[in-house]
C-alpha cells in the first residue's frame, strides 16, 4: 500500500469511496434525528470522544481517512503527522502501565476534526444509545457518553440508534472491495497509526 494516492485514483476505488460517502450521509441523518429527539449536542463537552483510543478495521475506511488527509494543506498534513508520531510514542509508554490511555486524535486541530467529511463510522455514531444484531441473532446494546446519559435521564426520552443496517452495509462494501482489489490483509489501526504508517512508507 505504499502508493496509496495511486490506489485512491483508481476508478474502481473511487466508486467505493462514493458509496461509502452515501452510507455516511445516511448515518449522519439518523444520528441527527435521534440526538435532536434527546436535545443532545456535543458543544462544550469536557469528556471529548476525540480522546478515545479507537481501532479501525476496514480497508475502505482506511482509504477514506487517508483521502481526507491528502486533501489537507501541506502544513496541516505535516502538523498532523507530527502529532501522530507524538501519540505513538506516548501510547508505547502507557501500554506499560495499567492506566486507560486517552489522548487527542492527531486530526483534531483546536477542537475541530480536520477531515470531518471523511471521518469514520465510530466518529459518526459514538455518543448516543445504540444497539446492533450479532451474527448469532443476539442483540448487543450500549449506552451513550456521560453527557448524553445526563440529558437522556433529564428528558426521559428513549430513542435508540440501531447500528445493524449500517454495519451490515459496511461489511458488504468491505467484502466487495477486498474481492475486487485483491487486498486481503487484516487491519487494526488507530488514526495515529494510519498516519504514522503512511509517513514511513512514503
Amino acid at each position: 500500500m505504499t502508493n496509496l494516492k495511486a490506489i485512491l485514483a483508481d476508478p474502481v476505488i473511487r466508486s467505493f469511496i462514493s458509496r461509502i460517502e452515501d452510507l455516511y450521509g445516511r448515518m449522519d441523518q439518523v444520528y441527527t434525528d435521534i440526538s435532536q429527539a434527546h436535545g443532545f449536542h456535543c458543544q462544550g463537552c469536557e469528556d471529548n470522544c476525540c480522546k478515545t483510543w479507537f481501532f479501525h478495521h476496514t480497508f475502505l475506511e482506511y482509504l477514506c481517512i487517508m483521502e481526507g488527509c491528502y486533501l489537507l494543506e501541506a502544513k496541516d498534513y505535516e502538523d498532523a503527522l507530527q502529532r501522530a508520531r507524538d501519540v505513538i510514542i506516548h501510547v508505547n509508554t502507557y501500554h506499560k502501565t495499567s492506566e486507560a490511555f486517552r489522548t487527542m486524535c492527531p486530526l483534531n486541530d483546536q477542537g475541530k476534526c480536520m477531515i470531518y467529511q471523511h471521518r469514520p463510522t465510530i466518529c459518526r455514531l459514538h455518543g448516543i444509545h445504540y444497539q446492533f444484531s450479532m451474527p448469532n441473532g443476539a442483540i448487543h446494546q450500549g449506552i451513550g457518553c456521560q453527557a448524553f446519559e445526563d440529558i437522556a435521564k433529564a428528558n426521559n426520552v428513549e430513542s435508540v440508534l440501531d447500528r445493524t443496517p449500517f454495519y451490515q452495509e459496511m461489511a458488504g462494501l468491505e467484502k466487495e472491495l477486498r474481492q475486487r482489489s485483491g487486498f486481503n490483509q487484516p487491519i487494526k489501526m488507530t488514526v495515529a497509526e494510519m498516519l504514522d504508517k503512511q509517513n514511513k512508507e512514503t
